[in-house]
């Protein structure tokens, strides 16, 4: 079989979905946050991923190429793939089964020599009009990008989904280590399990549910479900000062969307260490304290005790992150929670 001609297609952010705030200025095209977090570096050190964030095209091509031009040439590390850290995850609409299926994401870590990057991602289709979903990398911050098709191909670019949001507000849990490719990080699946449109804002070390985050949470318009998930980056003395705050200032501001208040589990090397697993039990009542307290006050506010998330022990490589199996795990019991309380209210 001969090699098909390939042409590239650029893809512009106006383009993908899962970037909020898009009338406010950025320092970055394809940035998650706008430049009023600036002057927060915790959060800021973060922004310039593009987790989460897909877009959707239909094309008859038989091939799918890459080609993008990253900010660093930090791909990935030891235990972080450099597929989710730095590259492109492929989904396609299996019309059979009613559901998004993966389909492709280059893992010979040979091509990911430097932060200009082209590879193969599918190769030897049949030719047929397919809907596809590409993932934009994890972690790596993405300056330019193109999809490589068949040069005679179809192409059709979708717009991104803008109505019935699921922003998910976490910690690097959220943010995808130690995922192994970028579709797979647990908001991304729950996205996928309900059709939702997801924003993912996940911000590893940063998610301390500032005011400043709190202001720019209710300036987003049609939120379905907002997930907050920040235990891991938080401690007792700034819970007490920013969880009430923040609760008090978005449940009432933003009363059309329901608000999951989510803990994660504890540290599984807790058993061997006693006064780490009563420092992360106190977290956990802590945040159950305040969202309970508001609950009756707040009907759209709800609580859910995240220790047995990760189902086992055994899922984890540094005892906090989930490994591929886990985050599977989690995403399911959280699918399920959430589609419950939206089917009640």
């Amino acid at each position: 079989m001969s090699t098909p001609e390939i042409t590239y297609r650029n893809l512009f952010p106006e383009n993908f979905e899962g970037m909020a705030w898009r009338d406010m200025e950025r320092e970055s095209p394809f940035d998650r946050m706008p430049v009023t977090v600036k002057h927060l570096p915790h959060v800021w050190s973060n922004i310039h991923t593009t987790i989460g964030m897909c877009c959707y095209f239909n094309t008859d091509s038989t091939t799918f190429r890459v080609k993008m031009d990253l900010a660093s040439s930090e791909l990935g590390g030891p235990i972080f793939s450099v597929c989710a850290h730095s590259g492109v995850d492929l989904y396609i609409y299996d019309d059979n089964e009613s559901r998004w299926r993966w389909a492709g994401a280059y893992t010979d870590c040979q091509c990911f020599q430097d932060r200009h990057l082209e590879y193969p991602i599918l190769e030897g289709l049949p030719k047929k009009l397919r809907r596809c979903r590409l993932y934009l990398p994890m972690r790596n911050q993405l300056l330019k990008i193109s999809i490589g098709l068949d040069a005679d191909a179809s192409f059709e670019l979708l717009p991104p989904r803008e109505d019935n949001k699921l922003v998910y507000y976490g910690t690097s849990i959220i943010h995808g280590a130690y995922s192994t490719r970028s579709g797979l990080g647990i908001a991304q699946i729950i996205g996928r399990n309900l059709d939702m449109p997801l924003f993912n804002l996940g911000l590893s070390g940063g998610c301390r549910m500032e005011m400043e985050i709190a202001e720019l949470l209710v300036k987003l318009q049609d939120v379905k479900m907002l997930v907050i998930d920040p235990m891991h980056n938080m401690w007792p003395a700034i819970i007490r000062e920013n969880t009430p705050t923040f609760l008090d200032y978005v449940c009432p501001k933003m009363p059309d969307t329901q608000i999951l208040f989510v803990t994660a589990p504890r540290h599984l090397q807790g058993w061997l260490k006693p006064d780490l697993d009563a420092r992360q039990l106190e977290l956990q009542q802590l945040f159950k304290q305040f969202c309970e307290e508001r609950m009756p006050k707040y009907p759209n506010l709800h609580f859910m005790d995240g220790q047995d998330f990760y189902g086992t022990d055994e899922v984890s490589p540094d005892g906090v992150h989930p490994n591929d199996n886990a985050a599977w795990h989690m995403a399911t019991v959280l699918t399920k929670a959430i589609r419950d309380i939206l089917a009640n209210h």
